[in-house]
């Protein structure tokens, strides 16, 4: 293990914690909406440089505007707009997007490179990291949903962090070498019994909304989402024979590379929180 490259690694995430931290618990709700925009379009920046498409493209820039629209829709409904016409406005706008996107197209081929190039974009990096506004948003962006983002983000992130260490360090059987052959079964494991002991602490020093049961039940779900998105964007990366989506944050790549495990994770933890309560 290279001691600087770890240590480099450790200050930046750090840094990205404290962010966060200052994100949910000191800006409002809006400049929330307006950080999560800013990923979302570098994300899809990201997923288009991958694969070698010249910016600027109409595909690309239709692909960001849709992107974009769907935390808009995230955040203006749940505020104060009419929800039925501003849910038919976005729906409508997805659909004569898809139908220009993938049904234009002649070619069998052509279609699937462009369900690939815009609907995986739109949806694995947009519709699913935009459940961060609503978790933001969640029991009216009061402190209960300050502490219930700080839990997730800790139980992602250390879950990610356990799996780092003690998979660089004694990972010996390969989870999934076709996709990504540095992450291991003990590294697997240790970002699940990672996630679930963060998930205990978090109940015992703040975490006063969930139960404990609540707490560690989330925190099992919310650890296999983690690890299947980081999968998923591990299989787009090794389609595209790259090692990161950029290197946009020093010693932690891309933006892509730090929300793959929070993009499957965030509507998960939503919809369980609604069934929690």
């Amino acid at each position: 293990m290279d001691i600087v490259k770890v240590l480099w690694k450790t200050i930046m995430g750090v840094l990205l914690a404290l962010l966060i931290f200052m994100a949910i618990f000191w800006a409002d709700t809006w400049i929330f909406f307006v950080l999560v925009e800013v990923i979302i379009f570098i994300g899809v920046l990201e997923y288009f440089m991958m694969h070698g498409v010249k910016l600027p493209s109409a595909n690309f820039i239709i692909t960001a505007i849709v992107s974009m629209i769907i935390p808009a829709y995230f955040f203006f409904n749940t505020l104060w707009v009419n929800h039925r016409f501003f849910e038919s406005l976005v729906t409508g706008i997805i659909l004569i997007y898809a139908f220009y996107a993938v049904l234009m197209r002649k070619d069998p081929a052509e279609s699937l490179k462009q369900i690939k190039m815009s609907v995986i974009p739109v949806f694995f990096i947009s519709l699913m990291f935009s459940y961060q506004i609503n978790l933001r948003l969640y029991a009216n962006g009061g402190d209960i949903a300050k502490e219930l983002l700080i839990y997730f983000y800790i139980v992602v992130i250390m879950g990610d962090t356990s799996a780092y260490y003690i998979g660089s360090l004694f990972g010996r059987h390969k989870l999934a070498p076709q996709t990504s052959p540095k992450k291991s079964v003990e590294g697997a494991v240790a970002s699940f019994l990672g996630s679930i002991m963060y998930a205990v602490l978090c109940k015992i020093i703040f975490l006063d909304y969930l139960s404990m049961v609540e707490a560690i039940v989330a925190a099992v779900f919310i650890s296999i989402a983690a690890q299947m998105g980081d999968l998923f964007e591990s299989i787009i990366k090794r389609n595209v024979n790259v090692k990161d989506s950029s290197n946009i944050l020093i010693g932690h790549g891309g933006v892509l590379d730090r929300i793959d495990s929070l993009t499957l994770a965030s509507p998960l933890f939503y919809f369980l929180l609604l069934y929690l309560k």
